[in-house]
């Protein structure tokens, strides 16, 4: 029981911290144009290779 409490205390702190904001992550162009349509107010673009 003690860890379905602590994971528990674990999601509720992580949604605090994230509280009124999303992590997207946008790998194209397009995908930025549709974030920020939706109220993205910043950006970090990833470019890996995969």
């Amino acid at each position: 029981m003690a860890e379905t409490e602590n994971r528990y205390e674990l999601n509720k702190d992580l949604a605090k911290m994230l509280k009124g904001g999303v992590i997207m992550d946008v790998t194209t162009p397009e995908q930025a144009k549709i974030a920020e349509n939706a109220g993205l107010c910043d950006l970090c673009r990833s470019y890996t290779s995969c």
